[in-house]
């Protein structure tokens, strides 16, 4: 059962409403529909595409990109509800609050892209390390464990360098995007009801 609240409206208006409540119901999933599906295009094109920063993610292998998509707009407790779900688990390192640390463990090595990976946008070139053909591992002078790749003047191009631990930032801030389209929202839900509300007037 979904609950309308109207508060600052005179009587008219709010007869006005209860009689086109199943036109309010939906206007409501529609707007919801709307936001949900805009909201998701931003996440994107904002944190989600691009070399990294501290409010873009690289693209590896495309999975998280690729398994974030809109909520269907569904009815819980009076409330309607949608938004953004990112469906892989490892969503939670790269989504949260701003400035939260996750120490990430390889098993036993996290294989981290170095520029010769990347296009010019910060984006892996291929999907994942064993697409890179004629790869080696060397161990620089500092230690590191790398793969290279041979390159024309007879010398090595590191590719990747391979680590046992990191520690990495959320990128994509709930509270930040969330302040910024909650006025757009309410601006669509307010059209939407509008719309209801001029058909019977």
């Amino acid at each position: 059962m979904l609950d309308v609240q109207i508060i600052g409206t005179d009587a008219l208006r709010i007869r006005i409403l209860r009689m086109a409540k199943k036109d309010l119901s939906q206007a409501l999933y529609t707007a919801i529909d709307k936001e949900s599906k805009k909201q998701t295009t931003y996440i994107m094109e904002e944190h989600l595409t691009g070399g990294t920063t501290d409010t873009k993610l690289r693209t590896r292998s495309g999975h998280l990109k690729n398994t974030t998509f809109p909520i269907v707009p569904f009815e819980e407790n009076g409330f309607i509800v949608g938004g953004t779900k990112f469906g892989t688990k490892y969503a939670g390192i790269h989504v949260g609050k701003k400035g939260k640390e996750t120490t990430m463990e390889g098993n036993p090595y996290l294989t981290i892209p170095l520029e010769p990976a990347l296009t010019p946008a910060g984006d892996m070139k291929l999907p994942k390390a064993k697409d890179y053909l004629g790869l080696f591992f060397i161990t620089s002078k500092k230690g590191n464990l790398l793969l290279v790749q041979g390159n024309k003047k007879g010398g090595i191009t590191p590719f990747f360098v391979l680590k046992k631990q990191i520690k990495v930032k959320t990128r994509v801030p709930p509270e930040e995007i969330l302040a910024k389209r909650k006025p757009i929202v309410e601006a669509t839900i307010r059209r939407e009801i509008d719309k209801v509300i001029n058909q019977y007037n």
